[in-house]
């Protein structure tokens, strides 16, 4: 609203209201603005300015530590508001990770040629599911057998999923498992597993793994519950409008320094770095 806007025009003063009006500004999302927002309107400060101890009170080492760590527990999320949880599609060649990626977002974003192996960089796209910004990232296949320019693309794709907030990993049932399957599942153990075309007759041997998602991209059968299933993973509770968060990486980095500072009786570094995040 237009008061909300002015309000938050008067406290940009200090540090904190500059890096939460940033946020604010690059948001995607309605959900994650109106979360933004109520921090820029002082909710976050609010729950700050607690961290000390006011006049005639005493210091309370403990009952900070408390409140930092409930700050803490908010950490990913916080981040996340204006940054979006990053999802990767792994998978043999030919699995339909791109078409996959088509369905989902509900438009044609890359070519799909017929030659196993033709997606050698990883592709990127952003959508917003249940109000959340989620990015799709879809990665060359990944096999053993691969020539000098696919395998680049395969460790590229591997570094991305050891930085992501979700794998998916991505079968193929209409066509009998392999080798380069298993190692995959077996290797990323937190990942979603898709068995995916289910539109074609079933030729996959073996017990689906556990939890396995079925899908199709070309009916969309399946692709309500995966989405739900890969939020419910990516963001398993959402604070309430209440509730503090802190959103930026200076915000996290001073609070676990602080956090130390108590922890090593350190009252006056404690004291001048709950300052700094006021200022």
């Amino acid at each position: 609203s237009r008061n909300s806007w002015e309000q938050l025009a008067k406290f940009t003063s200090t540090e904190l209201a500059v890096e939460l009006q940033d946020r604010l500004t690059v948001a995607t999302t309605f959900r994650t603005a109106e979360i933004l927002l109520r921090q820029s309107e002082g909710l976050l400060r609010s729950a700050f300015e607690t961290l000390l101890p006011g006049e005639g009170q005493a210091f309370d080492a403990a009952q900070y530590q408390s409140q930092i760590e409930q700050l803490l527990h908010w950490e990913q999320f916080g981040l996340h508001l204006s940054s979006p949880w990053r999802v990767v599609l792994a998978g043999r060649p030919n699995v339909g990770k791109s078409s996959l990626i088509n369905a989902i977002l509900g438009y044609e974003r890359s070519i799909v040629f017929n030659e196993a192996g033709t997606t050698r960089d990883v592709l990127t796209a952003t959508t917003a599911i249940e109000g959340w910004p989620v990015q799709f990232s879809d990665t060359a296949g990944i096999r053993e057998q691969a020539d000098e320019l696919e395998t680049t693309g395969i460790k590229r794709a591997e570094q991305m999923m050891n930085s992501s907030d979700c794998n998916l990993i991505l079968i193929d049932v209409s066509q009998p498992e392999e080798e380069d399957d298993l190692r995959l599942i077996s290797h990323w153990p937190d990942a979603i597993i898709v068995a995916h075309k289910t539109d074609l007759p079933h030729r996959w041997k073996q017990p689906l793994p556990s939890g396995a998602i079925s899908v199709s991209s070309i009916t969309k059968s399946g692709i309500d519950l995966l989405l739900k299933q890969l939020i419910q993973k990516l963001i398993p509770e959402v604070p309430d409008q209440n509730t503090a968060v802190p959103v930026t990486s200076r915000q996290l980095q001073i609070l676990h320094r602080a956090l130390q500072a108590l922890n090593q009786s350190e009252q006056s570094v404690y004291t001048s770095l709950i300052q700094q995040l006021l200022s």
